[in-house]
């Protein structure tokens, strides 16, 4: 029997082929960053690769955005240039709401720069040390023939209001769907739920929840696919590079950061202004293409 390429292309009509230059620049460039490492002695002669859930450039690029985002508000709202402190928030702290140690959540809370303001963007805040503690998912109990290894969806900066997690369509089971073991959470952005048994795992995803759905038909993911329900916003829609890594925090702080400095979002004298509703406007004619973060070699994949 003889195969062409054209071969069972109908079965994944959601997924076109990409150029294999394409595909061979993402696997370098994943190389490069020491995202996939040669691990010989853990492996066999067909599989001597190993992916990681973070690599310190990962870490020292969100770091350094960070950064650039504080320095940038605090410029705008005019605050007398002091020496930076470091840290959002201490060990303890970290400790207190079942943080895993020495993962990618851990390194930067405690490496990031701590801003002298309260909204880092529109209606999310930077949580208070009481706030951080009350995690929805990290107290969840796991369920049975769970991995004890998971990272539960960690809340990085919330929002006043809530949204029942049947609701949620980005997180997996358990928290998220109709049998999720926990019923309601906090809007705002979340580091994404990692599983290290995947193939590729990221522990640097995130995923904003928002507290309405962007359904007028302008909000578009990164696979130009319509933003459905409360959390698919600035996600990357079916990764032809890997299906299931969500938008890298790095890319969120990115954005951030472009809207603050370019002025398409204000400041006043709590940090960034305007309140959860500015994420609306993600699903205009007009503003869609500030909230759309595409795939691909030289970006993220």
């Amino acid at each position: 029997m003889n195969f062409d390429v054209t071969d069972e292309l109908e079965l994944y009509p959601a997924q076109p082929w990409r150029k294999l230059e394409d595909i061979l620049t993402v696997w370098i460039e994943m190389i490069q960053r020491s995202k996939i490492r040669s691990v010989p002695s853990a492996g066999t002669e067909m599989t001597p690769w190993k992916a990681v859930s973070w690599t310190p450039q990962d870490l020292e690029e969100c770091v350094e955005l960070w950064g650039m985002i504080v320095e940038t508000v605090e410029r705008k709202m005019e605050l007398e240039t002091t020496e930076a402190l470091v840290g959002l928030l201490d060990a303890a702290t970290l400790d207190a709401a079942r943080i895993p140690a020495e993962g990618f959540t851990q390194n930067f809370i405690l490496r990031a720069r701590k801003p002298r303001f309260k909204f880092v963007a529109p209606g999310l805040r930077i949580p208070t040390v009481e706030e951080f503690i009350d995690q929805p998912f990290t107290f969840a109990p796991k369920p049975q023939g769970g991995n004890s290894g998971d990272t539960p969806p960690i809340l990085m900066f919330r929002s006043d209001e809530l949204l029942h997690t049947a609701d949620l369509t980005g997180f997996n089971y358990p928290y998220a769907g109709s049998a999720a073991i926990v019923q309601e959470c906090p809007c705002g952005l979340y580091l994404d739920q990692c599983d290290p048994d995947m193939p590729l795992p990221f522990e640097d995803g995130c995923r904003l929840v928002l507290p309405f759905k962007l359904d007028g038909g302008f909000a578009m993911q990164g696979d130009s696919t319509p933003v459905e329900g409360y959390d698919t916003v600035l996600q990357l829609g079916l990764n032809p590079y890997n299906v299931r890594h969500p938008l890298p925090f790095q890319a969120w702080l990115e954005s951030v950061y472009h809207s603050i400095e370019d002025g398409k979002w204000s400041v006043d004298a709590l940090g960034v202004a305007g309140g959860i509703d500015v994420w609306k406007q993600a699903d205009t004619e007009d503003g869609w293409q500030d909230y759309f973060t595409s795939p691909g070699p030289g970006g993220y994949w």
